[in-house]
């Protein structure tokens, strides 16, 4: 992708990497009185690891200062720090000082979609739309690149309204008929597909989307003949796995799993075949299966943290719980940090180690804040999910404190009192979470 939205969205990198183990968040100050001061507060605050209080900061220099530079500067923070209240208020001052600037509406319609505002969203997307960046973009880059920033529906219909225009190019429908997908509105993805291939008639992902949403229509044998169709031997990436997703959609999982071992013969895909045929096995409990295909991915340096996951996933399936804790503990710091001790964390409240559970998700907020929130709402559905629903509350209630107003701790405390049986209050805080 060519600029505009990776830039927007460039996290502060200080903020996830100076935090010191057991670092606090800084006291409470008086106001910083102008610009220095407070860029001052916030390279403290920075130092100290608390990223609420850098983007309040940043926030505040930019209100004293001229320089859109430092309103930009103040959004990135507090968009990487999930502080959306912050961030809107950043993103105002940057489009004020830089009423031109395509970064800055752009920025501002990525705050209003991670608050689910539609009508700031589509103003503020429309204004960077006017900038003619929208013609820099690669559309389909774009488009998965804002689907990862916010809710999918939301993100497709935004897309549809503001971005779509009178006469789209084929890349542009495809994009649609991708999100569409997401949004799990396939009619839509049927026909925005159809209408890039009207425009270019062997437009082969257009086909395969169009394939694919046939199937989750229930319209199977016609997604299959269609796919028969199509140069299988030729297709990339997950696309390569289209026949197998389809026979697995119309229900034909021996068939499938012929049709991946097919392809596990293929150097470029193998170990994503050998992974669709793990996930089979360890459905149906043919868990020695499972152990033999693991010794291939465990050969693989690209695949080994996989394996780890997967051997930990067996061990819980047979009843090893220490193993399977140790597995999953393996894999604390790696890219599949969260997922990993989200799994060792449920294993070890399971027999009654709820200290040492929570802790690791605490852990792991306090070193990733990027990922913080996602590991404070982990953490929240544990306690609940072992019938602490006060523990759980009190959890949401520090992340409300540390995140103001942001929707999916609303959205997350509903879901909570809602597997408690409190349903009325359950309604109550989705509906807080739609405003």
């Amino acid at each position: 992708m060519r600029g505009g939205l990776l830039l927007v969205l460039a996290l502060a990198a200080a903020c996830s990497t100076t935090r010191t183990p057991g670092s606090q968040e800084v006291p409470a100050t008086a106001a910083p009185s102008g610009e220095s001061e407070a860029l001052q507060a916030a390279q403290n605050a920075l130092r100290a690891g608390d990223c609420r209080a850098a983007a309040e900061n940043y926030l505040a220099a930019a209100k004293f200062s001229s320089d859109a530079q430092v309103a930009r500067r103040a959004s990135q923070l507090a968009l990487g720090c999930n502080q959306l209240t912050t961030a809107r208020a950043a993103t105002a001052r940057w489009r004020e000082l830089d009423p031109f600037s395509g970064d800055a509406a752009l920025a501002a319609a990525i705050v209003a979609m991670k608050r689910y505002d539609m009508e700031e969203a589509r103003e503020a997307l429309s204004a960077w739309n006017d900038t003619g960046e929208a013609g820099t973009q690669d559309p389909l880059s774009f488009a998965q690149a804002l689907q990862e920033e916010a809710d999918a529906t939301l993100v497709y219909r935004l897309f549809q309204e503001v971005l779509l225009g009178e006469d789209p190019a084929a890349e542009v429908l495809l994009a649609q008929a991708r999100l569409a997908m997401a949004a799990y509105n396939m009619e839509a993805a049927l026909e925005a597909a159809g209408r890039a291939l009207e425009i270019v008639p062997d437009f082969l992902e257009a086909r395969i989307v169009m394939l694919r949403a046939m199937s989750v229509l229930g319209r199977h044998d016609e997604a299959l003949a269609g796919a028969r169709e199509l140069p299988l031997d030729r297709l990339q990436g997950e696309d390569a796995f289209l026949l197998a997703d389809l026979l697995l959609g119309a229900g034909r999982t021996s068939d499938a799993e012929i049709e991946l071992e097919r392809l596990a013969g293929r150097p470029d895909i193998a170990s994503g075949a050998q992974r669709r045929l793990i996930t089979l096995a360890l459905r149906f409990g043919r868990l020695e299966e499972v152990e033999q295909r693991l010794q291939a991915l465990v050969g693989d340096r690209n695949n080994t943290a996989l394996a780890v996951y997967y051997f930990a996933q067996l061990a819980e399936r047979r009843g090893e719980t220490a193993r399977a804790i140790q597995s999953y503990q393996l894999l604390a710091d790696s890219a599949m940090g969260l997922s990993a001790r989200t799994s060792a964390a449920k294993l070890l409240m399971q027999q009654g180690a709820t200290a040492e559970a929570l802790e690791l998700l605490d852990d792991y907020a306090e070193q990733n804040f990027d990922e913080a929130l996602e590991a404070g709402l982990a953490r929240a559905h544990l306690q609940v999910d072992a019938g602490d629903l006060k523990g759980a509350l009190a959890t949401l209630d520090e992340l409300a404190r540390r995140y103001p107003d942001h929707p999916d701790i609303d959205y997350t405390r509903a879901t909570v009192l809602e597997s408690a049986g409190r349903t009325r209050q359950a309604v109550a805080e989705f509906e807080r979470a739609l405003k």
